[in-house]
C-alpha cells in the first residue's frame, strides 16, 4: 500500500468518527434543525463547512512547513497526535459515566439573521477542531505529501461532513428520530471513545 493511500485511508477511517461524534458542531446542527428547521440549518451548515475548509487548508501548510523545518518532527508529531488522540478517547469515555442527554432549548437558537456567521464561528473559535485536525495530518501523512493528495483530501473531509450534517437535518427534521438520537448519544460517546483511544495508542507505538 502506498503512503498516499494509507493516508486517506487513515484521515477516512479517523474522520468518519470525529464528524459524528457530539461536539459543539455536531449539537448546534442539531440543536437549530430542531428549534429553527432545516433551511436555517442549511445556511449554518454552510459556515460550518466553511470554517472546517480553512482549519485543513491550515494544517495542510502547516504540516508541509513543519516537516520542511524540521524534518525529525514528524517522528514527534506521531507520538503527540497519538498522545492527543488517547486523550480524546478517554476524555469521551470518562464523560459517559453522566448519562445527559441533549435537549435542544429554542432561547438558546442562533439568531435567524445570522446562521451563516453562527456556524462558521462555532467551528473557528474551537481549538480542538485545529488540535485534532493538526493530529490527523502529523500522524497520517508522509513528509512531503504531493499537491493532489492535499487537494482529495481536503474535498474527502469537506464531503463526509457535508453529508453528516446533512443526514443529521434530515432525520432530526423528524421527532421521533430526535428522540432516538438523543437515547443513543452516551452509546455514540463510548464507541468513539474506545475507537479513538485504539487509534491513538496505535499511532503513539508505531515506527
Amino acid at each position: 500500500m502506498s503512503d498516499e493511500l494509507a493516508a486517506i485511508l487513515s484521515v477516512i477511517a479517523i474522520w468518519s468518527i470525529a464528524v459524528v461524534t457530539p461536539g459543539p458542531n455536531t449539537l448546534i446542527v442539531a440543536h437549530t434543525t430542531m428549534s429553527q428547521g432545516r433551511a436555517v440549518a442549511m445556511r449554518l451548515v454552510a459556515g460550518t463547512l466553511a470554517a472546517t475548509a480553512g482549519w485543513v487548508a491550515f494544517g495542510l501548510f502547516g504540516l508541509t512547513a513543519l516537516v520542511a523545518a524540521a524534518p525529525d518532527a514528524l517522528a514527534v508529531g506521531k507520538v503527540v497526535g497519538g498522545a492527543y488522540l488517547i486523550y480524546l478517547g478517554v476524555r469521551l469515555l470518562w464523560k459517559t459515566r453522566e448519562r445527559r442527554a441533549f435537549e435542544p432549548n429554542p432561547a438558546d437558537a442562533p439568531p435567524l439573521a445570522h446562521p451563516f456567521r453562527v456556524g462558521f464561528l462555532t467551528n473557528a473559535t474551537n481549538p480542538k477542531t485545529a488540535a485534532f485536525i493538526a493530529s490527523i495530518f502529523v500522524a497520517s501523512f508522509p513528509p512531503h505529501p504531493a499537491l493532489w493528495l492535499d487537494a482529495a483530501v481536503l474535498a474527502i473531509m469537506l464531503t463526509m461532513s457535508a453529508s453528516w450534517y446533512a443526514m443529521m437535518m434530515a432525520v432530526l427534521g423528524r421527532p421521533p428520530f430526535a428522540r432516538a438520537y438523543r437515547r443513543a448519544r452516551v452509546w455514540i460517546d463510548r464507541a468513539a471513545g474506545a475507537i479513538f483511544l485504539g487509534f491513538g495508542l496505535r499511532l503513539a507505538t508505531s515506527d
